[in-house]
């Protein structure tokens, strides 16, 4: 969280909000939203609690998971490209 991130890097929580902030601008104009970003963190995180616990079923689902978020991921990122391609074509059509 926020807090733990502060005390890690030896700032204020005020100023990882605002890093954060700024991130997810970031990544909103060129990945997409930042839940998609904290979706991942979290799939990642359990794959990574459920190998460091022995469990390898829940290492296993939270693996699949993840996979199937990250092809989900791609073809959203795609199928966003192409609209972008056709409305810029749309646009460059309209100027004419």
């Amino acid at each position: 969280n926020q807090t733990e991130l502060a005390d890690r890097y030896g700032v204020s929580q005020q100023q990882i909000s605002k890093d954060l902030d700024r991130l997810d601008a970031y990544v909103r104009g060129r990945l997409g939203r930042r839940r998609d970003l904290e979706i991942g963190s979290v799939l990642k995180r359990c794959m990574t609690g459920a190998l460091e616990d022995g469990d390898w079923n829940d290492a296993r689902k939270a693996a699949t998971a993840y996979d199937e978020y990250l092809d989900r991921r791609i073809d959203t990122l795609e199928f966003r490209r192409r609209i972008a391609a056709l409305e810029d074509a749309a646009d460059r059509e309209g100027d004419r």
